[in-house]
């Protein structure tokens, strides 16, 4: 990393996930994902368990899955202001990486045309009413799905959110949008919104075409929570994201083997005039191995949202990184 005033550091990082799928019979099924971490600085290694969960159904109709789980409740991409019940944001630098989610009971009740989904989530429950209800229904209209949901905390404040997604011609359509009262952030002013009522909602254009490693989005977001540390009047920021991605670049013909893919992503807030810039390269020369580099470049003042990381302290605006993958792939 570089950033010019703080000279150069190398920070390097090593990783492994490891999976178990099974399946004693046709109705119950138990997934698990740890992931592995090791740090050279100090030869640490850390074991998190990201998922252990039991899928079942009850006469093959009411379906449940219960334990540590990553909730698959938004549809946002880049950006997803309505998913609150995971523990980790989607990483927009890395938007289709697994996230961890808490320890929760879902149940699905697929109808005709209406799916109904209950989560209940019982993480850092310290008394018996510290249980999070967040019911979803999902409805097909045509061939758009629109969905609706609220998050119930004794904890929090009350949320409600909408979902929508369908296709466009040749693109695929998503948005959702979260309203509340009041808001659970800590502002860097210090200052209590209790009786305020916030809205965030994003909405973005999808074009994917699979036989060619081709993938186009388009995504803006309001986040109305949002605040910067350089204006701290100024709550709700415009936000905006556009990623490129493009494989077989040197492949011609049925030749489809090995695989470069070159990949390009922004992301902007148009409130502060920040953001970020990151390309990147990746050569597959085998079927479950693959070599990268990639490059980020962000803008703005150190008080902006895509720079602020602390009072005095600012994220670099150059970075460079090469990663090896070894053994990935979906099964």
């Amino acid at each position: 990393k570089a950033d010019g005033a703080d000279g150069q550091s190398w920070d390097p990082e090593f990783g492994a996930d490891l999976f178990i799928d099974a399946r004693p019979d046709g109705d119950y099924r138990v997934y698990g994902k740890v992931r592995f971490e090791f740090d050279p600085a100090d030869s640490s290694l850390d074991a998190t368990a990201r998922e252990l969960f039991a899928d079942f159904h009850y006469r093959d109709r009411v379906r449940f899955r219960m334990g540590k789980q990553m909730i698959n409740w938004s549809v946002g991409y880049l950006y997803s202001p309505a998913d609150v019940l995971n523990l980790e944001s989607i990483n927009p630098l890395d938007p289709e990486a697994d996230r961890e989610g808490p320890l929760a009971l879902k149940t699905q009740l697929p109808l005709r045309g209406v799916n109904l989904q209950l989560y209940t989530l019982i993480q850092e429950m310290e008394e018996p009413g510290d249980i999070t209800w967040a019911p979803k229904a999902e409805f097909l209209a045509g061939n758009w799905e629109i969905g609706t949901g609220a998050v119930l905390d004794p904890r929090m404040t009350p949320k409600g959110a909408l979902f929508l997604t369908g296709p466009m011609g040749t693109l695929d359509f998503l948005g959702e949008a979260l309203l509340q009262y009041g808001s659970d952030r800590e502002f860097y002013s210090g200052r209590d919104y209790g009786d305020r009522l916030f809205l965030s909602a994003t909405a973005g254009l999808l074009y994917t075409d699979g036989g060619e490693r081709l993938t186009l989005l388009w995504q803006y977001w309001y986040d109305g929570e949002a605040q910067s540390y350089g204006d701290l009047d100024a709550i709700g920021h415009h936000r905006g994201g556009a990623s490129l991605s493009k494989g077989f670049l040197l492949n011609s013909g049925a030749e489809r083997s090995p695989v470069l893919t070159a990949s390009l992503l922004w992301l902007g807030d148009f409130t502060d005039l920040s953001g970020m810039v990151k390309g990147g390269l990746e050569w597959e020369p085998l079927d479950h191995g693959a070599l990268g580099l990639t490059g980020l470049y962000r803008y703005g003042s150190s008080l902006t949202s895509y720079r602020f990381q602390g009072p005095g302290v600012a994220a670099p605006v150059f970075e460079t990184g090469v990663y090896a993958k070894l053994g990935y792939g979906v099964f």
